[in-house]
């Protein structure tokens, strides 16, 4: 074979390249001049070139895009094009990124490897035949690369990891895992998902203990595929909005982002969005993703580069086009074959394959155990079968012994055994981590242990005063990682410590339960972002702890702690809509209750008061009045009929029977209410005030605005007495006042009550209280009625940025803003608009409240007017009896909303000309309204207005035809309904 000489030419960024392909060029029997082997200091560089470019057979540039940049490459490859067409010399590109070629190079013909730069094996059979063709494949014994001039062979670029790092991106990788097993098809099934333009959702398939391996799947991809990222390979913590923030702070720092002040995650997200669209070559890996709507600002629209996501879930919904890759345990190939790398150089201890086989389903084929139950056996020289009697005689000793410590460091769990590290522990350091053992395993807040110090035991108490200190000695074990001022336990760590301190666990799950208790917001305290973030950093950890405390059930005074643990998770879940969670809570309390305190306790009446007032914001008021009747017959039976609690539950029950539109009963339940209070807290009590607000809204209702008023003003003169003029109690009956001036149609007075709530929210509640938010609700209605709708969206969007600020875009209150929007838009005839808000509203109430809430049907209605407003009688009819079908089901037949919705009905028979049908709906709204509001009642009057008009209509041409009322059933504001108290007369113990 004739040996040439080959002229290797690239850049200095892709020097390893270089040095391989002239390794396989020498390894091949032939010559390679190459600057980095032959130029050496002292030399003429240009000089040295010239030579190498006359000496050369065939001249091999490595093609990239820095290279097509250079100087210097640009003059050799210039040159050697002269010199291939004088000379004959070959000219042999190899293409090492994909990027298109322009200019003269771009008329080559190269060999390209850029897709196979993970392949050492396709790279180095491309290049074979590129440059040698195939008769002179077979080339020369690797020695002989020596004799050559190289010391070396080089390693192949493409398997370059973090762990030998060449040019590395910027990245916080953790190193790979040697003996990383298995898992190619979901390996190759992400990196044809990504060679798709699409992102991936790495899933869990499995229920159970961690450590099937989803997150070291993610990293073996990172490392093998490093080097197709040039800009960056970046790990996130994705539990949660917290962890998911400080993962991209870290980041934005490493890649010298600019950041704003006061920074939060609407800032942080514009900026990584804005650097995912300017950057083209980058990985995230989004680990253990809980909520996909809280990684979705840090996600671009048009991102260009790849995203990797890690989660329990099966399917992430609304991720832009993912690809779902399913890893579960190990095969059960694939875990004998990682217990066999383990200990090759021991195969006797594996060599009976029954029990080999039997010993990886014991372990249920999880990577971790398999690892740690290697170490233990090559360390304790037993075999399989030995292993195994040990599982069965001690539980998860043998995991946790220091025979079991992992031989190679294994980053997503222990790096040492459990027991080992736990002993050498200082005294407090162990207290904490028993502690740790009884939470959730991700974000458990460090404030949690800080602000029960007190109650903790010594020293455990005493050191807390230096909380980074005890800290330090978990991280420093592995038992820990932290993320600013949160922990991370991981679970096998959790459950070994459990199984630890059995003798003990009573004591430290009962310092965890009174722990909960004292860090959990109490139930009169949401109003402010701060206190929502509170319950959502705490709620996860609490609900485990709650698990464990079950056992006290059988102890009458931790029974009672434990009940109030239970109420305290379920008041947060109420306070943030969650309702059915909160009714799950609730409903643990009270099994506790009536078990230890009996069906007759004051704290039982409690938690059915508080299941009631569930019932009624889900719509429920026939449940809601059942459970009010139970903690009704309590309360009168325990405390009297004239206690103050007793009337608490009237007034509920008002509330209950004014939300069915029955309100002679709402005002008698008040009445009963009104009596109490006088007699037992006086006629000067604020709570005594609040009934006359309630007793004014019901008249409000029945349309006497006068009675109403008056009830109102009995309020304020106490409320002012009282409290003051700038309480927020005071507040709410300005803007009850308000809505009744609105109805009467003097908007001036009504704006003028609203300012004075205004005032006094802002005043002392913020500027982002929701009642706040209510306000600008309210006088946005005002603006509305008055025909300026600019006006009315502007206070609109001022209560919309405070509730989806502070409650969330998931929140009742915030589709209350959303529907009222809608409203406005339609006005404007803007209805494309009107409905895209109104379907915003509709999306969460039928999350939150239900298909058949009453809230929904408002939404459904207000769709129909839309529809009916552009001519879509069809989808108008359709859309308002969905509404109908809901208030006949749940309020009744004789409700006044059912009665809107018959009006509604026969507006849009009217518009059709069917006016027979509409004179028959009319006639039914008209019915509701004569019983249920009076002859009198402005609705009432509207009825027979309507029943008037589509009468002439029969006789009118249609040139003349007269104008319909259509009631759209836009929602109320806040200060038209009565004022709860839903969390009344609950104690706090």
């Amino acid at each position: 074979m004739q040996q040439n000489t080959y002229f290797v030419s690239y850049t200095k960024d892709d020097e390893a390249w270089a040095k391989w392909i002239s390794w396989l060029i020498e390894d091949n029997g032939h010559k390679a001049n190459v600057q980095c082997w032959d130029i050496n200091p002292g030399d003429d560089f240009v000089s040295k070139m010239n030579e190498f470019l006359i000496n050369c057979n065939v001249f091999v540039p490595i093609v990239s895009s820095k290279y097509t940049e250079s100087y210097w490459c640009g003059k050799e490859w210039a040159n050697a094009l002269v010199a291939e067409k004088e000379q004959n010399k070959p000219f042999i590109p190899i293409r090492i990124e994909n990027y298109k070629i322009t200019g003269l190079l771009s008329s080559k013909v190269y060999i390209d490897i850029s897709d196979v730069l993970t392949s050492e094996e396709d790279a180095t059979k491309r290049i074979i035949d590129g440059l040698f063709k195939a008769k002179e494949r077979k080339g020369t014994f690797p020695g002989a690369a020596k004799n050559a001039g190289i010391k070396k062979p080089y390693e192949f670029p493409g398997n370059k990891t973090f762990d030998n790092p060449t040019n590395a991106p910027l990245n916080n990788l953790y190193p790979r895992y040697e003996y990383f097993t298995g898992r190619e098809k979901e390996l190759r099934d992400i990196n044809t998902a990504f060679k798709d333009g699409k992102a991936v959702n790495f899933t869990q398939t499995i229920i159970g203990l961690g450590g099937v391996g989803k997150s070291q799947t993610a990293l073996e991809y990172a490392h093998r595929h490093s080097c197709e990222y040039v800009d960056a390979i970046w790990w996130i913590h994705a539990e949660n909005k917290t962890t998911i923030f400080n993962s991209f702070e870290s980041f934005a720092k490493k890649a010298g982002l600019y950041l704003e002040q006061n920074l939060d995650a609407d800032k942080l997200g514009a900026a990584i969005q804005n650097w995912q669209e300017s950057n083209s070559s980058w990985l995230f890996i989004f680990d253990n993703v809980e909520d996909e709507d809280v990684i979705k600002p840090y996600i671009s629209k048009n991102y260009k580069g790849h995203i990797l996501f890690t989660s329990r879930r099966r399917e992430l919904r609304g991720i832009y086009q993912s690809k779902t890759v399913d890893v579960d345990v190990l095969l059960p190939e694939d875990a004998k074959k990682l217990i066999r790398a383990r200990l090759e150089n021991d195969k006797k201890l594996i060599k009976n394959k029954t029990d080999l086989s039997e010993l990886v389903e014991r372990l249920g084929r999880f990577p971790l155990a398999l690892e740690q139950a290697a170490a233990y056996i090559w360390r304790s020289q037993i075999d399989c079968r030995g292993y195994i009697n040990k599982l069965e005689e001690k539980g998860l000793e043998p995991l946790t012994n220091k025979l079991g410590e992992p031989m190679t460091d294994y980053k997503h769990t222990v790096t040492t055994t459990f027991m080992l590290s736990y002993t050498a522990l200082s005294e407090g350091a162990r207290q904490l981590f028993n502690l740790c053992t009884y939470m959730a395993p991700d974000d458990m807040p460090i404030y949690f242990f800080k602000k029960q110090a007190d109650t903790f035991p010594k020293p455990l108490c005493d050191d807390l005063s230096d909380e980074d200190a005890l800290i330090a000695e978990l991280y420093n074990y592995s038992l820990v990682k932290r993320t600013g001022d949160f922990l991370n336990m991981h679970r096998f760590v959790q459950e070994v410590g459990r199984e630890q301190n059995k003798d003990d666990e009573h004591d430290w799950v009962y310092y965890c339960l009174e722990a909960a208790i004292s860090v959990l917001p109490k139930i009169d305290v949401y109003s402010e972002k701060s206190v929502f973030v509170l319950f959502e950093q705490t709620v996860t950890h609490t609900e485990m702890i709650a698990r464990y405390s079950g056992k006290f059930v059988a102890d009458e005074q931790k029974a009672e702690k434990l009940g109030l643990l239970y109420q305290l998770i379920a008041a947060g879940y109420f306070n943030t809509a969650i309702y059915y969670k909160a009714l799950e809570w609730h409903q643990k309390e009270k099994d506790v209750y009536e078990k230890v305190l009996g069906n007759e306790h004051q704290d039982t009446a409690t938690t059915y008061n508080n299941m009631a007032v569930i019932f009624s914001k889900q719509g429920d008021y026939e449940k809601a009045l059942e459970w009010h009747q139970k903690a009704l017959a309590i309360r009168k039976k325990v405390l009297g009929n004239e206690h103050q609690y007793t009337a608490t539950t009237y007034d509920n029950m008002a509330v209950d029977f004014s939300e069915q539109g029955d309100y002679e009963k709402a005002l008698m339940y008040n009445q009963k209410t009104s009596v109490i209070r006088e007699k037992v807290l006086g006629t000067d009590h604020p709570d005594t005030a609040n009934t006359y607000n309630n007793m004014a809204v019901d008249f409000s209702e029945q349309g006497d605005y006068e009675k109403a008023l008056t009830y109102n003003q009995k309020a304020l003169a106490i409320l002012e007495k009282v409290l003051g003029t700038d309480h927020p109690n005071t507040a709410y009956t300005y803007s009850n006042m308000a809505v009744i001036f609105s109805k009467q149609g003097d908007y001036e007075k009504a704006l003028t009550y609203h300012q004075k709530a205004l005032v006094i929210r802002e005043k002392v509640l913020g500027t982002d209280h929701p009642d706040t938010a209510n306000t600008y609700n309210n006088m946005a209605v005002i603006f509305s009625e008055q025909g300026g709708y600019e006006k009315a969206l502007m206070y609109n969007q001022k209560a919309l940025v405070i509730h989806e600020k502070v409650l969330g875009t998931d929140h009742p209150d915030t589709a209350h803003t959303y529907s009222n929007m809608a409203v406005d838009f339609s006005e404007q005839s803007d209805y494309e608009k009107a409905l895209t808000y109104n379907q915003k509203a509709l999306v969460i109430r039928q999350k939150v409240l239900g298909n058949d809430h009453p809230d929904t049907a408002d939404t459904y209605n207000n769709m129909a007017v839309i529809f009916s407003n552009q001519g879509d009688y069809i989808n108008a009819l359709e859309w308002h009896q969905k509404a109908l079908d809901i208030h006949e089901k749940v309020l009744g037949k004789d409700h006044p909303d059912t009665a809107i919705s018959y009006s509604n009905m026969a507006v849009v028979f009217s518009e059709q000309g069917y006016n027979e049908k509409a004179l028959e709906w009319h006639q039914k709204a008209l019915d509701i309204r004569e019983k249920v509001l009076g002859k009198d009642h402005p609705d009432t009057i509207t009825s027979r207005n309507n029943i008037k008009i589509v009468r002439e209509r029969m006789q009118t041409p249609p040139t003349q035809t007269p104008q319909l009322q259509i009631e759209t059933q836009q929602d109320l504001p806040s200060g038209k309904k009565k004022k709860k108290k839903p969390w009344s007369i609950i104690k706090t113990k």
